[in-house]
């Protein structure tokens, strides 16, 4: 599903109504500009479309304190763009990644606006970050 709306103009009741209306076993991907609108947020991530989608692109801006679990299940995720993340915030979609094992060529890309203080989010990490190749060069 491809929805692309005016920038400015966030995905209302319409949007809702229209994600409905496809099957759910069959709708993979869900690719939508600009966000969805708080106010019907939670009707849409509890559609059973949205909970057996694998892919999102999400194109707008979504508010800092934005409920990330209903991001968590993708196995492709492109967020542009999330408002001023804190370390934490981001540190959810690493661990996320990194501990549900989620199917070969997965992947996620959550972009900000803002800066995120990558010294915080390191402190995160069960091990010390390097500046060291990941493969022997040989």
């Amino acid at each position: 599903m491809y929805y692309d709306g005016p920038r400015k103009v966030l995905l209302d009741a319409s949007f809702s109504k229209l994600l409905k209306l496809f099957d759910p076993r069959n709708l993979r991907c869900i690719s939508i500009a600009p966000r969805i609108c708080p106010s019907i947020m939670e009707e849409v991530v509890n559609s059973e479309q949205w909970k057996n989608a694998t892919s999102l692109q999400s194109f707008g801006i979504y508010e800092y304190d934005t409920d990330l679990e209903p991001f968590l299940h993708f196995n492709q995720l492109n967020i542009q763009h999330f408002e001023h993340p804190r370390a934490e915030k981001a540190w959810k979609f690493v661990q996320n990644f990194l501990t549900r094992n989620p199917p070969l060529e997965s992947s996620f890309k959550v972009l900000s606006i803002a800066d995120l203080n990558m010294d915080l989010l390191f402190k995160y990490f069960p091990v010390p970050p390097f500046n060291q190749p990941t493969e022997n060069d040989e």
